[in-house]
């Protein structure tokens, strides 16, 4: 109903084009599922920022009262003092605390407002910064966790001359791999699979 002095036109646009981007099976599955793996590797980097230092400060899955006095106690939420630990170590630094927060507040969006993934609303319009920030904020804590603490505490590397511009984490190259399966070229998507089982058949 359109009352007097009120347009409709504008409304009756929207909501075509939400049903016509809601039929269109690329563009939803495309929504779909860039939303659910944004969500997936944020939830993914919360747990590895603060799983890492439980691991290293913990024993046996016991918090020591070192891991309190050396982390918790920087902030009432454990993730936040894990970050400030890292951020202790210049593993990480101002603007990528930053980052995060906006990584962290796209997350909160495309969590709260799924629906509004296959409306005319689409993604969030950072979406693409926030996705690159997080990919590059895991790559950068994984790198550093594995230049800093597992080679150098690890006898066997301590003779060996390591590049670290040689060494990427195998959570990047999981990332990739789930991102070209989901969402790449179906040949790409499926060489995966076609390669792994040529593998295991000659294994």
């Amino acid at each position: 109903t359109c009352y007097a002095g009120v347009s409709c036109f504008g409304g009756i646009m929207k909501l075509e084009q939400t049903i016509e981007e809601f039929l269109d099976p690329k563009l939803l599955r495309s929504r779909l599922i860039s939303g659910a793996l944004y969500v997936l590797f944020y939830e993914s980097l919360k747990d590895e920022i603060i799983d890492k230092l439980k691991f290293y400060y913990c024993h046996g899955g016991q918090e020591t009262d070192y891991y309190r006095e050396s982390v918790k106690k920087r902030n009432k939420s454990v993730l936040y003092a894990s970050l400030d630990w890292f951020k202790s170590r210049d593993a990480i630094d101002d603007e990528d605390m930053a980052a995060f927060e906006e990584i962290k507040k796209c997350r909160n969006a495309l969590s709260h407002d799924l629906h509004n993934l296959i409306g005319s609303r689409g993604l969030p319009v950072d979406f693409d910064n926030n996705y690159n920030a997080l990919l590059a904020l895991r790559y950068k804590l994984d790198h550093w966790w594995i230049i800093n603490v597992e080679i150098a505490t690890d006898p066997e590397y301590w003779d060996k001359d390591i590049n670290p511009e040689e060494v990427i984490p195998g959570s990047s190259l999981m990332q990739k791999m789930m991102v070209e399966i989901a969402l790449g070229d179906e040949d790409v998507s499926e060489q995966y699979l076609k390669d792994y089982l040529q593998a295991k058949g000659h294994s």
